[in-house]
């Protein structure tokens, strides 16, 4: 009788602890369902509460919404350490999303020390998740940045052919500066068959999308000739034109070579000095390197 009195109770024990358990993971549903729907409604306040009551409770998306709220100051002082801890929260279980913003986060120094073997790491993470049927614009920015880390070298060996094939897949979902670099790759032969016909079929899709990149690509396509043009300096100044009124520092290198040699414009020495001066800004090895030999060259004739 004791025996099964026991047992009764142990029983009796075990369905209170799970009623308990069903009852908070019910809250924390009911605040993380609340909280987000506040969110949409531009509602900040009052679901601030809710996500964070959720987030306590181990809510991943809650989490993630933190995440964005401390990131972009919706109803709250923007804090981009407070942004990446709760980001890391949900991406430590598992969100897709959040991983991909911890790698941004990393790979940009913003909210935490830059780190680029962190960043690929969580960039390569994210990456793994992606529904292949229905990737998104989200994650055509996370393949671009994973494609410039293997263009680089950094936070992992530099790859060109990796670094390519990350571009293309950004490149297809729409993403103006994938489609740049793939046409970059496709124009230069680098980690991928020369093709310059597909390049300018890519630089055309990025520069039409305002892509100053893209817009460079184009002007190399006129100038030098490629895909099924021959060489027109007038539209390959235009394209440069474009570009280096959005501050692209290898069109302002490109068009101070053309006004120096008098190459498809008027000699112009004040705007070719102006150019590499702008140009150099860049900080970049060549066009600081052209100012100098530019002013050497001019003080030497003066």
């Amino acid at each position: 009788m004791k025996k099964n009195i026991s047992l009764i109770f142990f029983i009796f024990i075990s369905l209170f602890s799970l009623t308990g358990c069903q009852n908070e993971d019910n809250k924390e549903l009911t605040d993380e369902k609340t909280g987000i729907e506040y969110y949409k409604k531009g509602d900040y306040e009052k679901s601030l509460s809710f996500l964070k009551k959720a987030a306590d409770s181990g809510s991943i998306k809650a989490s993630r919404y933190l995440g964005k709220m401390y990131q972009y100051g919706k109803g709250v002082d923007k804090d981009y350490p407070l942004s990446f801890k709760w980001y890391l929260n949900a991406a430590e279980k598992g969100d897709k999303e959040s991983s991909g913003m911890v790698g941004a986060s990393y790979y940009l120094g913003q909210g935490v020390k830059q780190d680029y073997k962190e960043s690929f790491r969580w960039l390569l993470k994210a990456s793994e998740k992606i529904d292949e049927k229905k990737p998104t614009e989200r994650d055509g920015k996370l393949m671009l940045l994973l494609a410039n880390l293997y263009f680089t070298g950094k936070g992992t060996l530099q790859d060109f052919s990796e670094s390519a094939k990350w571009a293309r897949r950004a490149a297809e979902l729409g993403n103006s500066e994938s489609q740049a670099m793939l046409a970059f790759f496709l124009y230069s032969g680098q980690g991928i068959l020369q093709n310059r016909t597909e390049a300018k079929i890519w630089a055309e899709k990025s520069a039409g999308q305002g892509d100053s990149l893209g817009q460079v690509i184009m002007g190399m396509l006129y100038q030098y000739g490629g895909g099924t043009d021959e060489p027109d300096m007038k539209k390959a100044i235009d394209w440069y034109e474009k570009s280096a009124e959005k501050g692209n520092p290898i069109a302002q290198y490109q068009l101070a070579t053309l006004y120096e040699n008098g190459n498809g414009l008027p000699k112009d020495l004040e705007k070719a000095k102006y150019y590499y001066e702008q140009s150099a800004k860049s900080q970049s090895e060549i066009p600081v390197k052209a100012l100098a030999e530019f002013k050497a060259k001019q003080k030497r004739q003066n």
